[in-house]
């Protein structure tokens, strides 16, 4: 007699599924988000061979080029890798630059705050609404401001305020914008797109990463210093360096700020014999 049991799925389905492609980049995704949100903003001062840990077992290249960098810069700051880490870097070493009591009394301190004082009229001018931009603007100006008193936040703990160091970073986004947009027959023609668009894909929006466009409309936005930045790469040979000074300063009169990059991402170097913020 024939069974009436209806025949067995060759192929049963398993509460053990293999996740989708999606749902692993998602979770790859959360983790790094997890890790991200664990790490400063702007961290404490490090030897940079704590730098070179990173690159046990990498490529030689990457070894020789650190031991050769820490002859000069031995030490560092990594910033958070978060998209942001140009602006924070660039606003973290310029407030430090500020800060220092040997700039204090300076020519340079003082041009240094009108330029940053008018920052406010670049951006009005080149069509932010000044309702806008107000507390990116009074944020930026305090932070750059900063005098550490009894009581008061030490340097640090203001740009490890993520309020703080956010509105910074938007107000540092903006004045790039403005001078992009002031200048614009300078820089388009290396934008690949019109300027005004450019702006709102690639420099206004959190979390992208800067160019050399970004960085050069920036440090004449505010043309306080010069900025070197030393490449760690595969390319063969020594460590290079790529050099952006404003175009209306005379640079041999301006500090330097010295950034290292690695392929999307910005830390903040010092030389042997540089002041810095503890």
């Amino acid at each position: 007699m024939a069974s009436s049991d209806p025949p067995r799925d060759p192929h049963p389905p398993t509460t053990d599924e293999r996740p989708t492609d999606q749902q692993i980049l998602d979770y790859e995704n959360s983790l790094r988000a997890e890790l991200l949100a664990d790490a400063p903003f702007v961290s404490e001062l490090a030897g940079l061979e704590e730098l070179e840990k990173e690159y046990e077992g990498g490529a030689e290249i990457f070894r020789k080029k650190l031991q050769e960098l820490k002859k000069d810069y031995p030490i560092y700051r990594s910033i958070r890798k978060d998209g942001n880490c140009f602006y924070r870097a660039f606003g973290w070493r310029l407030a430090e630059l500020l800060w220092s009591p040997s700039s204090a009394s300076s020519f340079w301190h003082d041009t240094a705050k009108a330029v940053l004082i008018s920052t406010r009229e670049l951006l009005t001018s080149s069509g932010y609404e000044q309702v806008m931009i107000e507390d990116f603007y009074d944020t930026f100006l305090a932070a750059m401001k900063l005098r550490e008193a009894p009581g008061e936040p030490t340097g640090l703990e203001v740009f490890q305020s993520e309020y703080a160091s956010s509105t910074t970073i938007c107000h540092l986004r903006l004045c790039t914008g403005a001078e992009l947009k002031r200048s614009r027959d300078l820089y388009e023609g290396f934008a690949e797109m019109p300027i005004d668009e450019f702006v709102i894909k690639s420099v206004e929006p959190m979390a992208l990463e800067a160019d050399n466009l970004q960085i050069s409309a920036l440090v004449n936005a505010i043309p306080l210093v010069n900025i070197r930045i030393a490449n760690l790469d595969t390319t063969p040979g020594s460590i290079n360096f790529h050099e952006f000074s404003p175009m209306d300063a005379d640079a041999k009169t301006l500090p330097v700020i010295t950034l290292l990059f690695r392929p999307g991402h910005y830390d903040v170097l010092y030389g042997k014999n540089e002041n810095v913020e503890k």
